[in-house]
């Protein structure tokens, strides 16, 4: 978020389908994220997994 504040993949100001594109454009074999502070770890771990795996094509 603008504020500062962690949030889940996707959810914030970014544009992770852009920074995605723009890392498989680069070549990089590996899309990585992290959270600093998730209300429920695993959870987000999953939530960010999804999330990855469907800007993985």
């Amino acid at each position: 978020m603008a504020d500062g504040r962690p949030v889940e993949l996707g959810d914030g100001e970014v544009d992770t389908d852009a920074c995605a594109a723009a890392a498989r454009d680069a070549g990089a074999e590996w899309l990585l994220y992290e959270h600093d502070e998730p209300s429920d770890p695993v959870a987000s771990l999953g939530y960010g997994a999804r999330a990855l795996a469907e800007r993985r094509e």
